[in-house]
């Protein structure tokens, strides 16, 4: 075997493979407009959420360890078709073994993004 061929198996070997897709699912209550599902990739760092207007597509815009699990921050454009430019994000972490989401809402009043509305904290159920 060549040196080229023994290095490019050598490399593949030893590349860690961390890419995860999970889905989450909350306890959607119909009087609810929350979050009632995310799925999102940390190799694409890629994510959707559904929640009472619809589905949308974002991004993860960083991931990190917490509580013997991860800290993932979700952001995604424009999910409210009634308030023109609303931003959300939300925060997927670990609580006593459990996942928990949070999240805020961000509006544009004259250029300048400001903070709208909460999300809550809930419990989630997240699969990978």
């Amino acid at each position: 075997m060549n040196l080229n061929a023994t290095i490019l198996i050598l490399v593949f070997i030893g590349l860690p493979c961390y890419a995860e897709v999970y889905k989450c699912i909350t306890e959607h209550k119909s009087y609810s407009v929350g979050v009632k599902t995310v799925v999102f990739d940390t190799e694409k760092l890629t994510a959707e959420l559904t929640n009472h207007f619809g589905l949308f597509r974002g991004k993860i815009t960083s991931i990190r360890k917490h509580n013997k699990g991860k800290k993932i921050n979700l952001y995604f454009e424009n999910t409210d078709p009634f308030e023109t430019g609303q931003d959300s994000e939300y925060v997927l972490f670990t609580w006593k073994n459990k996942y928990r989401i949070t999240g805020v809402n961000y509006i544009y009043n004259n250029g300048v993004k400001v903070l709208d509305s909460l999300e809550g904290n809930n419990e989630i159920n997240c699969k990978n």
